[in-house]
């Protein structure tokens, strides 16, 4: 059940990331002309900047996870070994407070479990592409550096082992080919 979520979840994301990257600008310029007019001042580009101190202006935790979330996905953060939290938040542009804060509140709680998290859905989407990968190869290409720790994440990312889960995948699949035929 879980890897059909995983499934789902990694063409979900592709989309939300291609629908994303097209309005993500548009939508924060119209947010911050909706907030001006709000507090009675007239709409001016700000083009994401206060008018008064020049600062960028606090955007949504849901904004902000989710330029985190394109950040890792387009830069494929996950396969860097040495993620550095401060080089994170400045690619943001938010200071480290502000990203910390934001990362507390997912459901993964800090930077290297969300990076995990996507480590993982690289992994199963490996292991799709190239079913002839070693489960060594696999947790490699996707940035685990450590077999052990690419076990446990995926065990509880999918409820699965890693090789269970090409099992299946490879069961569906063949299955998949023989009802097209």
């Amino acid at each position: 059940m879980k890897e059909n979520n995983i499934l789902e979840e990694l063409t979900i994301l592709k989309k939300v990331v291609a629908e994303q990257k097209k309005t993500i600008e548009t939508l924060c310029e119209k947010i911050n002309e909706v907030e001006l007019t709000k507090n009675g001042l007239p709409p001016v580009n700000t083009k994401g900047r206060n008018r008064r101190s020049n600062l960028p202006l606090r955007e949504s935790n849901e904004k902000l996870l989710m330029r985190l979330k394109l950040l890792i996905n387009e830069s494929q953060l996950y396969k860097c070994p040495d993620v550095m939290f401060w080089k994170v938040a400045a690619q943001l542009n938010v200071t480290q407070k502000r990203l910390k804060e934001v990362v507390c509140s997912t459901n993964y709680h800090n930077l290297k479990n969300i990076l995990n998290h996507y480590r993982v859905l690289a992994a199963c989407q490996i292991m799709i592409q190239h079913p002839a990968y070693s489960i060594q190869a696999v947790a490699a290409e996707s940035g685990f550096y450590s077999l052990k720790s690419f076990y446990r994440w995926f065990q509880r990312e999918v409820g699965t082992t890693p090789t269970n889960y090409r099992s299946r995948m490879m069961k569906e699949k063949s299955e998949g080919d023989d009802n097209h035929k």
